[in-house]
């Protein structure tokens, strides 16, 4: 699958209507954990219910004001309807992409295939999220962690909590205080992760929109928003490419909504856009 699947510049808007209020108010304390076998700091979900993706008919107004090309709209339909999801149980996300030194652990544990663009200096720096991984290679990865790749409606949950943002900041237009974006391909890079407090989401995950696509466990459907169940969706049962959420840091800004959904690709495609972080359901 071409590169572009996940560049495709899809300038649309999400709508969203809260639907309960579990996440932190600002200044309170988060609740965290560090995970012992690779050291990641990990932030608290509570179970609870949103509104995932995006209305039908906001974007076909939007599609009338920009001249949408016939051709790209079927990938801005993968973000409709608008559905509500109810996530039944609490889950940890590791607070950030798992970096290179943390992947480095994993290696040396377990003997594990490097990734591409591996001990490469435009890449490889140890608080750098390790990129040129697979979806495989994530799966792996998480097990030896003990935990898991979050599905797709954990990920949007953590990313845009209950209260309709656009971004996991908020609505305000994406700058380069909240995310990694919008980097020139030749010579661009994800920066370290964490560093960019103001584009938090209101759990506290970080990182979120930019710097790295994210895999998730999730087949990709086409129309697989139309018939998910209300509760705990898990994706299609059958399908070749997984689901990659976040932008990248070479996305355009409207590639960095919470319901963007402009980037799948087949499990065993690798590529310095794409990363991952881990999950674990709470005990």
């Amino acid at each position: 699958m071409k590169r572009l699947l996940l560049i495709l510049p899809v300038a649309l808007l999400a709508v969203a209507v809260a639907t309960s209020a579990p996440a932190p108010k600002p200044g309170q304390p988060l609740k965290t954990k560090i995970n012992p076998k690779d050291g990641a700091k990990m932030v608290y979900v509570p179970p609870g219910e949103f509104l995932m993706g995006t209305d039908k008919a906001e974007l076909d107004a939007i599609w009338q004001r920009l001249g949408w090309k016939e051709e790209w709209k079927r990938f801005a339909k993968d973000e409709v309807p608008m559905h509500r999801v109810r996530l039944t149980k609490s889950y940890w996300l590791y607070q950030t992409e798992v970096t290179n030194a943390m992947y480095g652990h994993f290696l040396a544990a377990t003997g594990y295939q490097k990734p591409s663009y591996w001990g490469k200096r435009r890449f490889g720096r140890p608080k750098q999220p390790v990129v040129g991984v697979s979806w495989h290679d994530a799966v792996a990865y998480c097990k030896w962690a003990g935990g898991r790749l979050p599905t797709e409606a954990e990920w949007e949950y953590a990313a845009a909590g209950t209260d309709g943002r656009k971004y996991p900041w908020g609505n305000e237009a994406p700058d380069k205080t909240r995310a990694v974006f919008d980097l020139a391909f030749k010579t661009g890079r994800a920066r370290p992760v964490g560093r960019l407090v103001e584009g938090a989401s209101p759990f506290g995950a970080r990182d979120m929109a930019g710097n790295v696509y994210e895999w998730c466990a999730d087949r990709y459907g086409k129309d697989y928003y139309g018939q998910s169940p209300a509760a705990d969706p898990k994706g299609p049962a059958k399908g070749k490419a997984r689901v990659l959420r976040g932008g990248s840091w070479g996305s355009i800004p409207s590639n960095l909504r919470v319901t963007s959904r402009v980037g799948y690709l087949t499990p065993g495609f690798r590529d310095f856009l794409v990363g991952f972080r881990a999950a674990r359901t709470a005990d």
